[in-house]
């Protein structure tokens, strides 16, 4: 089959990327891939974060790019996928700053075009929310109403679809769990790790990636003083911040918890990876609202037990009891009983062998091809 496949690819940085380049390595295996990433994506006056590109690095795999914001990229590239002649054709979903480029792409032709929503309706922050939320609603819709093919990640955001766009043929894609290019996810033992990051001998408890409002950092800080107290471990926060740091570094100050809380405020690229997800005992994703996560599919990668709030396409990748704990949101008291049982049991290699049992699971198969391009 010949597959356009539109969207972010590294050195593009985020999860979306990451998510891209591994269906467009596996479906490359038994099909013909056009790969189209992105030059630009965001204006640098509106992107919350610092960059949104490696500083280094060539697109992985990708045949063209697209500036989101010149129409001429445009043209060249719907000119492309016409030569091409796809069977179908498979948009990544997760901004509608997009719309009218993907609108564009999709118009005029009579290929078969599907969305992999990895955002049904995209996260809208900050004191005008209803606003932003009633905004990407609307371009959503008009956008997603042209596909043949809604893709859900997520069992919840596979309802949402099914309310939508009751009309439409929807699936599910539960994702698999990421290799990551060029890291060694044995590179080196879990006290190396440790050791490195000047933590040597301490249990390390994990929040990894952008930190955004619907990340739910402020309620893992709200169960630190317990778990500090009562295991005294250490909170490895790392990640850019795409809210006001101040914020957070001053609930830590009222908190009491100063010792006990390490902040790396950038963007980690891939050859660092390793010594985070290594060095910790537990990933927590104390998330308010999500689709699915990136970071989790990292996790898999190198074994991390994870703690996770049940929202999203979370548990789908997270039996309770097996290879984590699955925890309500906005539960800071939940977060701390699940860190200070998994401690105090020492549940780290009966957590860490039921990621490597999940991810067999979870794995790359045919029914996953076909819930994509079927």
């Amino acid at each position: 089959m010949k597959v356009v496949l539109i969207g972010p690819l590294p050195p593009q940085r985020g999860g979306i990327a990451h998510s891209n380049r591994m269906l467009l390595k596996n479906l490359s295996a038994k099909h013909d891939v056009l790969a189209v990433s992105f030059s630009r994506i965001i204006p640098k006056a509106i992107y919350p974060g610092k960059l949104q590109r490696e500083e280094a690095g060539t697109h992985d795999g990708a045949t063209l790019e697209i500036d989101s914001m010149n129409p001429v990229s445009w043209l060249k590239a719907k000119s492309r996928i016409r030569e091409f002649g796809p069977d179908t054709i498979l948009f990544q979903w997760w901004t509608t700053f997009l719309v009218p480029c993907y609108l564009f792409l999709a118009s005029g032709l009579k290929t078969r075009k599907a969305a992999i929503c990895q955002n049904v309706f995209p996260h809208s922050e900050g004191p005008l929310k209803w606003l932003a939320e009633m905004a990407h609603s609307a371009l959503a819709k008009a956008f997603l109403g042209k596909m043949d093919k809604l893709i859900a990640m997520s069992g919840s955001d596979k309802k949402l679809l099914g309310r939508e766009f009751s009309r439409k043929e929807i699936s599910l894609y539960i994702e698999p769990p990421y290799d990551l290019d060029g890291v060694d996810a044995k590179a080196m033992g879990r006290e190396e790790a440790k050791e490195m990051l000047g933590l040597s001998g301490k249990n390390v408890v994990l929040f990894f990636g952008f930190v955004r409002e619907y990340k739910g950092l402020r309620y893992l800080l709200e169960a630190m003083p317990e778990i500090a107290k009562e295991t005294g471990a250490k909170l490895l926060i790392v990640g850019e911040f795409w809210e006001r740091k101040e914020n957070y570094e001053n609930e830590i100050q009222r908190l009491g918890i100063s010792d006990s809380v390490i902040i790396v405020d950038r963007y980690v690229p891939n050859a660092e990876v390793a010594k985070y997800f290594l060095a910790a005992d537990l990933l927590c994703l104390p998330y308010t609202a999500i689709s699915e996560s990136g970071v989790i599919r990292m996790a898999f990668a190198f074994s991390t037990p994870i703690l996770s709030t049940d929202v999203g396409g979370n548990p789908d990748h997270i039996s309770d009891g097996l290879n984590g704990f699955i925890v309500p949101s906005m539960d800071g008291a939940q977060l701390a009983q699940k860190a200070v049982q998994f401690f105090r049991k020492k549940l780290y290699r009966k957590f860490s062998e039921g990621m490597r049992e999940k991810r067999k699971e979870l794995d790359w198969s045919d029914e996953k091809e076909k819930s994509v391009l079927g």
